[in-house]
């Protein structure tokens, strides 16, 4: 969300990927984020935490702006990745736009370009929820083709890659770890929907040694306490190169999401 008084904190994910925003209609936004070599593996293609935070971020605003007052959750996203090689500078850009808001439910989707170069595609579905934590009384700003909100700074403020700065654990076994802090979490003071995503499709890369192609992931439940993990392993018989991933939240052994991702 853009930047209000008491989201997001000085020190958070959106600031670092330097996210703005601009709102043309109430049902499409443009989001960009600072294309740094933080956000890159090292053959140039744009890491799956990395959009999987800016495309929760942009169609998950858009589709607040649907249900307004009430709020959004993540209920399911489905994600391809195109693999191009992008260069560390400019800006990723996310086109998302609402597809249809329904009384329970909110389609929207989104492409994520470099300079024209299309590195990602995503649909999600949003649930209509309450407000609750910091966006209780957070103000929406209406729509501005003019005006551009800025969360962060002009550059990225990533010091290290983003798998690092969240704090990713990875083990043998093709499981990935992170605590809670705030830096991770959305307006309502849950597990941002984008990190939540990026552990499952993450935990398939790791134990396929290779990037993801496209990933489905449902939601279940948010991420309140962590430690949250994220495990993968192989489908039964020879499905060579899908995956399947369970992330829960090991406070109280809640699978939040599922997946099925298959890799490249």
């Amino acid at each position: 969300m853009p930047a209000g008084t008491n989201y997001p904190p000085e020190d958070h994910l959106g600031r670092d990927l330097g996210i703005t925003y601009r709102i043309p209609s109430a049902d499409r936004i443009t989001l960009t984020a600072a294309c740094t070599e933080h956000l890159l593996r090292s053959d140039g293609t744009v890491s799956s935490e990395a959009v999987c935070a800016i495309v929760d971020e942009a169609i998950g605003f858009v589709a607040v702006l649907a249900v307004l007052p009430d709020w959004g959750s993540t209920a399911a996203l489905t994600l391809g990745f195109t693999g191009a090689s992008v260069e560390p500078r400019g800006e990723l850009v996310v086109e998302g736009a609402v597809l249809k808001a329904g009384k329970r439910l909110v389609f929207s989707e989104c492409t994520v370009t470099w300079e024209g170069t299309l590195v990602a595609h995503a649909q999600g579905q949003f649930a209509r929820v309450g407000r609750a934590g910091s966006n209780v009384d957070m103000e929406v700003p209406q729509p501005d083709p003019s005006v551009t909100f800025e969360m962060g700074p002009a550059a990225s403020g990533l010091d290290r890659c983003l798998s690092d700065r969240l704090g990713f654990r990875r083990s043998p076994r093709g499981s990935i770890e992170i605590d809670f802090d705030p830096y991770m979490a959305n307006s309502s003071g849950l597990l941002h929907g984008g990190v939540a995503a990026a552990l499952a499709i993450c935990a398939a890369e790791e134990v396929a040694g290779a990037p993801a192609g496209n990933a489905s992931i449902q939601f279940l439940a948010a991420g309140r306490q962590g430690p949250f993990v994220a495990e993968g392993r192989g489908f039964p018989g020879e499905r060579p190169g899908v995956w399947r991933t369970e992330t829960r939240d090991s406070a109280g052994g809640t699978l939040m999401n599922t997946a099925v991702v298959r890799t490249v």
